[in-house]
């Protein structure tokens, strides 16, 4: 296994390669010589951030629509002989599920996007700056000689 100077769940960083990884097991290697660009941005977490956002309001309109249909037909329309606990349970998940995904949706945070070969690469780097390395990830990108000419920030606060 290589020795990464920084390493995430998504990615690992040599010093003449960027190691993509999955479960940390190296699928990809981008030669920093062919990379074209690397900022450092505020943005999006994930992927599909719209898709989440939209399945996220659909399952929250979900569970409103039957949490208000349950609570109406039990306690305004008396049309309820028995009461069965999965009436009330099964609006929970569908709002508690749609929380979650608009929350992630939304969530922004510390991203390097790479531009190499007309393929652009976004990858999340939150960890580091939760592991306080997010000054020495730029102090490197900055210094190495492979990517100083290539390198930009464009963090609003470089601490937020």
């Amino acid at each position: 296994m290589t020795d990464y100077k920084f390493e995430t769940d998504l990615f690992g960083l040599s010093d003449s390669k960027i190691h993509l990884l999955r479960n940390r097991f190296n699928y990809e290697n981008i030669e920093l010589s062919i990379v074209d660009k690397i900022v450092i941005t505020n943005g999006r977490q994930v992927n599909n951030w719209f898709i989440l956002l939209i399945s996220g309001l659909f399952l929250m309109a979900f569970g409103l629509f039957t949490a208000t249909k349950v609570i109406y037909e039990y306690f305004f329309a008396n049309n309820f002989i028995h009461f069965y606990i999965e009436q009330f349970v099964i609006p929970v998940i569908p709002i508690s599920l749609g929380s979650l995904c608009i929350y992630f949706s939304l969530k922004i945070g510390p991203v390097m996007t790479i531009t190499y070969n007309n393929k652009t690469k976004r990858l999340p780097i939150s960890e580091l700056k939760k592991s306080n390395q997010l000054d020495k990830i730029i102090d490197f990108l900055q210094t190495n000689t492979m990517t100083r000419n290539k390198f930009k920030i464009e963090l609003k606060n470089k601490y937020q």
